[in-house]
């Protein structure tokens, strides 16, 4: 008997990222194990596919992903070692599965998914794809927009509060 996990997938033309199992599905039906690290790096670019990201963001989004009692030591020492140790992973075949772009000076980014869906994984066979959303269109409206309106209603509150203050 199998165990089937229901995983977000991020599908490219040579290989599928499944995040929530740090693993790259090769079309060949091989797998390539990511450590934690380089998954939630990915994973990043992935979410933000075409966009680009600065170094900064990407090194303070990925600190906050570690746990407080997470071993240290496998940790990287810097961003450009993850990078290095990640687009080694994504080479099969004398091919880059997910190419991650250096921006210079501004970041990196990755491309968009051919799909992104939901699969079952089973641990002995080849994945499953269940409940495929590639006819998902990405949204017009950015998700940052929820950053911005945290932003408006934290700076609305403020001016609040110190006129509240000043009629005092």
């Amino acid at each position: 008997m199998s165990t089937q996990t229901l995983t977000r997938c991020y599908r490219y033309s040579l290989v599928d990222f499944e995040p929530d199992l740090n693993l790259l599905v090769w079309h060949d039906h091989s797998e390539t194990l990511l450590t934690q690290c380089e998954s939630n790096l990915l994973d990043l670019l992935c979410h933000h596919a075409g966009q680009v990201l600065s170094f900064d963001v990407l090194g303070s989004v990925l600190i906050t992903k570690f746990e407080p009692y997470e071993d240290k030591s496998l940790q990287p020492a810097n961003l450009y070692d993850l990078l290095t140790s990640l687009r080694q992973k994504l080479h099969h075949h004398h091919q880059s599965a997910i190419p991650i772009e250096s921006i210079q000076p501004f970041g990196f980014r990755v491309p968009l998914p051919n799909t992104t869906c939901r699969q079952f994984h089973r641990s002995s066979d080849a994945p499953v794809t269940h409940n495929d959303l590639s006819a998902e269109k990405r949204p017009l409206i950015p998700e940052t927009l929820s950053y911005h309106q945290a932003i408006i209603l934290t700076l609305t509150l403020i001016a609040f509060f110190l006129f509240a203050l000043t009629q005092i």
